[in-house]
């Protein structure tokens, strides 16, 4: 069944909100764009201070957050898809992929460099997890956290 009739170019990354609002990210559109809950297409959330958007999610206290790969950074949003700080102003090269640790700790792919560095919920860099192309790891675009039983 189709969601809804509003494309979104190059659309790469998408979250939902506590509401059950669904939230896509455009790459080369550098926007955000927010459909209500039956697919209603609700307008830009954010179309400024990105300029090629990936991987988006809410953080716990609803914040939206973005990885910007053009940028090279990690931009939150408020709940009215206001600019409220660049989280991660440095530190990352093609950020793409994201993953989260039971502690709220994250993983974030830096294609550019060819690392996936581990931060703190406050984007404080806690260690580079995986160095530059170590076992072969070409361009990071995915990140995921599997636990084995």
């Amino acid at each position: 069944d189709e969601f809804t009739s509003v494309r979104v170019s190059q659309s790469i990354g998408l979250d939902w909100d506590k509401d059950g609002d669904l939230y896509v990210s455009s790459f080369d559109g550098a926007i955000v764009r927010k459909f209500d809950t039956a697919g209603a297409d609700l307008g830009l959330f954010i179309s400024s201070h990105l300029q090629g958007p990936t991987n988006i999610w809410f953080d716990e206290t609803g914040h939206l957050m973005v990885l910007d790969w053009s940028g090279d950074s990690v931009e939150q949003f408020n709940a009215n898809g206001d600019h409220v700080k660049t989280l991660i102003p440095s530190g990352l090269d093609q950020p793409e992929g994201v993953d989260f640790l039971p502690n709220g700790n994250f993983l974030i792919g830096s294609g550019g460099t060819r690392e996936v560095k581990l931060y703190r919920p406050n984007g404080t860099l806690i260690e580079t997890l995986i160095s530059t192309g170590l076992g072969g790891l070409v361009r990071p675009n995915a990140v995921r956290v599997r636990t084995i039983e």
